[in-house]
């Protein structure tokens, strides 16, 4: 299990890290929101590149009630969130 959160980690860390570092350079705080724009915000989180890629990373589906969630969460949180969703997938 434990591997398996490792390897979680280490892929949405890299989705993470490419787009934090497009968006919001100088700040580290883990926080998933730092994927986007502080100053355009999105409409619609599912229509949005990181959601895209997410989902494909982890063979997931996420709807925008599930989007915001994530939106709203820190690295770890979001490590287990999947986790538990690609549970639930099995």
């Amino acid at each position: 299990m434990k591997n398996q959160s490792a390897l979680t980690c280490k892929k949405l860390y890299g989705i993470y890290k490419k787009y934090q570092l497009r968006y919001n350079r100088s700040c580290t705080s883990g926080q998933i929101c730092l994927m986007w724009s502080t100053y355009r915000l999105p409409d619609v989180l599912t229509e949005t590149k990181q959601i895209s890629e997410i989902e494909k990373a982890f063979a997931i589906e996420l709807d925008e009630d599930d989007a915001i969630e994530l939106y709203d969460m820190t690295l770890n949180e979001a490590v287990t969130f999947i986790e538990r969703r690609l549970r639930r997938q099995e």
